[in-house]
């Protein structure tokens, strides 16, 4: 039994080094590698990922362009449970640190201000060897304390962390390597077209058609001919 715990691999929360020289801020509660591993592995875990998209109304069309605005990140929920009986005798706990000062308390730091960082500081999210989340925030904690001794400190306790993928635009935009729409050409107008129509097709974007209207002298987004061709200039 004993060969399979040193085994076995912990979940832990690993402050990220955000301060200059690449220094980690101290987080109370947390060791000097910035690192609290959690007592007991959580059963399972939830990783969700949403979007926000916007709906765009575009004249002559009888519903609204849904168009991407972003991207929310991924966001894991899981339930950690503590348990700290084996430090009590006769109903009484023989140290001071309850199930809350051990590791409610530490978790409570993510959701605080940090002197130094003046922010809640993000963490590393492992379990063994592997990354489940690259870098985090806190979003919320919730703890149930099941169990006291006989001066009602808590010694048993349910935590529900849930922690937001945390990233900064300069990464993400590198990765995504976004460009804006490069295209100049001439484009065939159909049956019902309006500009934002084929601004929205052309860019992906339905709120640049004054660009086209310009290049091709148009005062009426809705008035365009059938079989006409009219010049999409490069939007940069």
């Amino acid at each position: 039994m004993a060969d399979l715990e040193r085994r076995l691999s912990k979940l832990t929360l690993l402050v990220l080094p955000t301060l200059k020289a690449g220094l980690r801020p101290d987080v109370p509660g947390f060791d000097n590698n910035g690192r609290l591993e959690v007592l007991f592995n959580p059963t399972e875990y939830s990783i969700d990922r949403e979007s926000t998209f916007a709906e765009v109304a575009v004249p002559g069309l009888e519903s609204p362009v849904i168009q991407y605005v972003r991207g929310n990140g991924d966001k894991m929920t899981f339930e950690l449970f503590f348990d700290v009986t084996d430090n009590m005798e006769d109903g009484r706990l023989v140290t001071a640190q309850s199930a809350r000062d051990l590791f409610v308390r530490p978790l409570e730091q993510l959701l605080l201000q940090n002197d130094k960082l003046h922010a809640p500081p993000p963490v590393q999210v492992l379990w063994g060897s592997s990354v489940i989340m690259q870098s985090a925030v806190a979003l919320s904690l919730s703890a149930k304390y099941t169990l006291f001794d006989t001066e009602g400190l808590p010694v048993r306790a349910t935590a529900n962390l849930t922690l937001r993928e945390h990233r900064s635009a300069s990464a993400q935009l590198a990765d995504m390597a976004l460009t804006s729409p490069d295209k100049s050409n001439l484009v065939i107008i159909r049956q019902g077209d309006t500009l934002p129509l084929v601004a929205f097709r052309e860019y992906g974007d339905a709120t640049l058609w004054r660009p086209i209207a310009e290049a091709n002298n148009l005062s009426n987004p809705l008035a365009l001919t059938p079989g006409a061709s009219i010049i999409v200039p490069k939007v940069l």
